[in-house]
């Protein structure tokens, strides 16, 4: 209970522009609810650059539930009834991953006091670094993926302690069921190696095999998962980021962002996600993040080497938890680190939730303390960290209530140079707001990110477009629709299709800066649109909304009106819910 205080209120969140449309809103396989096609095309889509069939499953299941509530107690609102039902689960999933860190860590310490235990599960589960992971709907994949892991490790520390071959087995079996939930859980064969280094289990390093039996099938099931999700990425399209980027600048990148970890664990003041910091470009702080990144992987190297020669020469205990708690910490990371080419961004606060269970356990080194006052006070001073770092937490929970918290958030962290916030934040101003000083923000916040990353921002061309022309910016309309429809053609194939029909009707509502509005034209390109017999488009219904009220075709308008609204309504919508709600909320509109 009290590792989900820092998380209160999230269940009235919202879901963000980042990830959650691709993963949540808007893959049907999904939003369908479970059913024998969902689970086959879970275990068989790699389109979005990651394989996880056990989260879709779980996302799939969100939907199902919500079906069920919503039918039981009718709401009106069932997008926020589904974005509600993950975010609770995440906060859940996150107290369960608390308490199993909390046994985790009193088995691997073998004591009977309590308290040490509890306070550095504590410490870990309400840090501010969680907050990415348990409010973001899109990180469910760490979050789950944790709770099948702990399940794991506890398995087998059981088998070490008490050689019970089923926990052996269990623990395998989780391990899988974590590797289903995301693949970065692959460096479990070595975190099973440091546990029997801690525990004395571990034999002298050797070329005989069989000496190292038991940990076989952990690497049989990781190998396979790595390749499979080297593969989910560039199918994705993720690994083109990194392309052309060469390999002492990517262990720069791995050093400054280690660097940048530590700062943040202990002085955890300016966190945001950090999907747009594109390569070549490495995380802020490049010069203290080299400094202090460097100074911990030369102590890394060195821990393991001490490591080696403690396991070689069969001292017992062979090392202490402040030597496997670094090397966790340490090893875990590198399949985040960008090393190998997994994605455009290669540093995110969601990246430490599984390594920084290596800062837990090397706070048990201080069980060693026989002094009762020593020992009291190094508590106590933990749980006054803990109380702060929790508070920091609940600040920074806030930020995620919706992109109009969160992105102006993350352009006060990173600076200007974010296309990603500055084009979430523009959507959400267009799509709740419809004042003139809202519009002229928004058409701000879209120039940026359209100058910063034009490409990237193609997909939101026509948005940008209705802002241009609603702000009367319309001499830049036809760059835009020129831009786009060359975008069209040469990523889909499209020589001709309703986006360019729409991007046309556009232009002729608000003219292109050497015409004047064609209103006749622009009636009959909305009028072909709504007889188009599409009903998934809100574009469609805004541009005829635009268009009945230019023209003073009251029953256009309200057609128009009545198509936004089944798009809205979550039993037959097909969008985003807050796609240009703000029409509805217009004067008469639901009347």
């Amino acid at each position: 209970m009290v590792a989900m205080l820092p998380f209160i209120g999230a269940w009235r969140f919202s879901a963000i522009g980042i990830d959650d449309p691709q993963y949540y809103l808007l893959t049907p396989e999904v939003t369908q609810g479970l059913s024998w096609a969902g689970l086959k095309w879970a275990f068989t889509d790699l389109s979005n650059a990651i394989w996880m069939p056990l989260t879709w499953l779980v996302y799939q299941a969100d939907y199902s539930i919500r079906d069920l509530l919503a039918t039981i107690f009718p709401v009106t609102d069932g997008y926020q009834l589904a974005y509600s039902i993950a975010h609770i689960q995440s906060v859940l999933l996150n107290g369960l991953n608390a308490a199993l860190l909390f046994y985790f860590l009193r088995l691997v310490a073998n004591c009977d006091r309590l308290t040490l235990p509890f306070l550095a599960s504590l410490l870990w589960a309400v840090h501010p670094l969680r907050v990415e992971s348990v409010i973001w709907i899109a990180s469910l994949k760490d979050v789950l993926s944790m709770t099948f892991l702990l399940a794991a490790l506890v398995s087998w520390v059981r088998y070490r302690r008490q050689s019970d071959r089923r926990s052996c087995v269990y623990s395998h079996i989780a391990f899988a069921f974590a590797c289903c939930a995301k693949p970065s859980v692959i460096t479990f064969p070595g975190m099973i190696f440091l546990l029997d280094a801690m525990l004395g289990k571990m034999p002298p390093l050797t070329l005989d095999w069989r000496r190292y039996k038991d940990y076989l099938p952990s690497m049989a099931m990781a190998i396979p998962v790595a390749f499979l999700a080297q593969i989910a990425q560039s199918a994705g399209g993720a690994t083109t980021y990194q392309a052309d980027i060469p390999l002492w600048y990517r262990l720069w990148n791995a050093i400054v962002s280690i660097g940048v970890y530590v700062r943040n664990f202990t002085w955890p003041s300016q966190l945001a996600p950090q999907c747009a910091i594109q390569w070549p470009g490495p995380p802020h702080m490049a010069l203290v993040g080299s400094i202090i990144g460097g100074l911990v992987v030369l102590a890394g190297i060195v821990l393991a080497v001490l490591l080696f020669i403690r396991i070689q020469r069969n001292q017992s205990p062979v090392t202490s938890c402040v030597t496997v708690g670094a090397l966790w910490a340490l090893g875990t990371l590198m399949p985040m680190l960008g090393i190998s080419a997994f994605g455009g961004h290669a540093f995110a606060d969601r990246f430490t939730y599984i390594p920084f269970i290596g800062l837990s356990m090397a706070l048990l080194s201080l069980e060693r303390l026989h002094n009762r006052i020593a020992r009291g006070t190094c508590c106590s001073i933990l749980a006054a960290t803990i109380a702060a770092y929790g508070s920091v937490a609940h600040v920074q929970t806030r930020y995620w209530q919706d992109d109009g918290k969160l992105m102006p958030r993350i352009l006060e962290v990173d600076g200007d140079n974010n296309f990603l916030a500055h084009v979430c934040y523009a959507k959400h101003l267009c799509e709740h707001d419809h004042s003139a000083q809202t519009l002229e923000t928004a058409e701000r916040h879209f120039t940026a990110g359209y100058g910063l990353n034009p490409q990237w921002c193609m997909s939101s061309s026509l948005s940008y477009m209705f802002i241009l022309g609603e702000t009367g910016k319309i001499d830049r309309l036809p760059e835009v629709q020129n831009n786009f429809i060359k975008w069209l053609r040469e990523k889909h194939h499209m020589w001709k299709s309703m986006d360019q029909d729409i991007s046309e009707g556009i232009i002729e509502l608000f003219g292109n800066g050497c015409s004047e509005p064609k209103l006749e034209k622009a009636h009959m390109t909305a009028a072909a649109l709504l007889a188009s017999g599409r009903k998934d488009v809100p574009q469609v219904f805004y541009l005829a909304y635009l268009v009945g009220k230019a023209t003073g075709d009251a029953d256009m308008a309200a057609q128009a009106i009545d198509g936004l609204r089944k798009i809205s309504d979550f039993r037959t919508g097909y969008d985003n819910p807050y796609r240009f709600r703000f029409v509805l909320n217009e004067k008469g509109a639901n009347k």
